[in-house]
């Protein structure tokens, strides 16, 4: 599996979280994407990855929302800025201008989950961004 665990983030708050994967110890990696939500100060449109152990975290600020992932280091970086892109974009379609007014905030886990299957599934030869899709070089 691709990304582990992801976080959508206003302010610190977490709107909703999705979890597949859990750190070699067991243990879950919601208490740490939280945290990384909680303490990013990032401006609108920028991004940050860093890797601890054998997982790397990603995040990008889209409209003062936060969105963060953390997969498998072998992942890369790349490949988790894709997934943010896309779910950023789909999260924009259906949330703003207002993402805390809307109750069907916290159902985009589901949204978050399917995404992180179909890029899990389509990494070996495509990769997808948003309704595109991107054929790797051989």
């Amino acid at each position: 599996m691709a990304i582990l665990c992801a976080t959508v983030a206003l302010t610190g708050t977490t709107l909703c979280d999705m979890e597949i994967g859990q750190e070699q110890n067991g243990r879950s990696l919601r208490p740490l994407m939280a945290s990384i939500a909680r303490t990013t100060q990032q401006n609108d449109g920028e991004r940050e990855s860093f890797t601890r152990g054998e997982i790397i975290f990603a995040s990008t600020t889209k409209k003062h929302v936060t969105f963060s992932c953390c997969a498998h280091a072998s992942v890369g970086a790349g490949q988790l800025f894709l997934y943010l892109e896309d779910i950023s974009a789909r999260f924009a379609a259906n949330f703003y201008p207002n993402p805390t007014m809307s109750w069907k905030v916290s159902e985009f886990g589901d949204v978050m989950r399917a995404r992180a299957f179909k890029m899990a599934g389509s990494m070996a030869t495509h990769t997808h961004v948003g309704t595109d899709r991107i054929t790797l070089a051989r």
